[in-house]
Parts: C-alpha cells; structure tokens; sequence
C-alpha cells in the first residue's frame, strides 16, 4: 500500500519562527565577528596568536594598519573588554538557539544566563591557574556577567513573539 504525501504535509515551515531565528543567528554572528576585528586589528598588545602566527607568516602589515584609539579610558575599555564582551553576547545569544526547546521562557532565560556566565567565569578560572594562556581579571568576570544578561535580553527581544505564544500554549 503506498499512499501520496504532499509537500505540505511533511514539511511544515513556521516562517515567523525561522525568521527570528534567522536575526539570533545574524547577531550572534556579528557579535562573534565584531570581537575577532577587535582583537585582531584595534587591540595593541600582541596575543599569542598573532605571536604564534608571526612565526610563519610576515604580519608586520598588520600593525601599519591597526586602529589606534587615541582617548586613553576608552583605549582601555576595548583593549580590555570589547572583545570578550562581544564574544559572551555571541556565545549567550547561540545558547539561547540552543536552549530554544525550553518551553518555559523565564527558565530558558535563567539557564542560558547561568550557563554563559559560568562558561566566562570558568575560563578565567583557568587563566588564573595557568592551565589556558591569558590572564586573570575579576573585571572579566564582571564584563561576561554584564554581556551575558544583554545578550540573554536581545535574544528574549527578538525572540518576543514566539515567548508571547509559548506562554499562551503554556496557559492553555
């Protein structure tokens, strides 16, 4: 017995939901991406990345063709946090693509924030002990905390309409 599926019938697309999910991914990215130009080409104290990469190639270039930021606090800032701030919003904005199958928003939003926070904080953590290369600053910590809850609240933003409706299911 064979019987006739339409298109229709096995391929259900909810293009609200995958629109949003299209901007979640969009922001993650440009969060990942920003933080890697930063790191790359506005942060002035090498890494050793870019220290290991100079072993095999001339990146003398880069350093013609960085930005350099001449307000000393705000120098400060984006040498320090920029990047890893932008990186957490990255990383805190995919986990809650990745959490998305928790129907409950409020512990959805609890657990991409504990586990995005404890991420950050457990790889400074290791930067303390040496056991990763980098090191250790407790303003870190506070910039992970701070970028996840502003990720976590961009996600819930775009995300709104489908959190409006799971609550509604959720009542029903």
């Amino acid at each position: 017995m064979t019987h006739s599926v339409t298109y229709d019938r096995v391929v259900k697309i909810d293009r609200p939901i995958n629109k949003r999910r299209l901007w979640l991914v969009l922001v993650s990215a440009i969060s990942l991406v920003g933080g890697f130009f930063i790191y790359a080409f506005i942060r002035v104290t090498p890494t050793y990345f870019e220290t290991y990469i100079g072993l095999f190639f001339d990146t003398s270039f880069l350093v013609n063709h960085s930005i350099h930021i001449q307000n000393k606090t705000l120098r400060v800032l984006v040498n320090s946090f920029a990047a890893d701030a932008l990186w957490m919003l990255s990383f805190s904005i995919g986990l809650y693509l990745v959490f998305s199958s928790i129907k409950n928003v409020r512990s959805r939003r609890y657990i991409c924030f504990l586990v995005a926070a404890g991420v950050g904080s457990f790889l400074e953590y290791l930067q303390s002990t040496e056991v990763i290369a980098g090191t250790f600053d407790s303003c870190d910590i506070v910039t992970f905390i701070i970028s996840a809850f502003i990720g976590i609240g961009i996600a819930s933003i775009i995300d709104q309409s489908n959190e409006v409706r799971d609550k509604s299911n959720l009542n029903s």
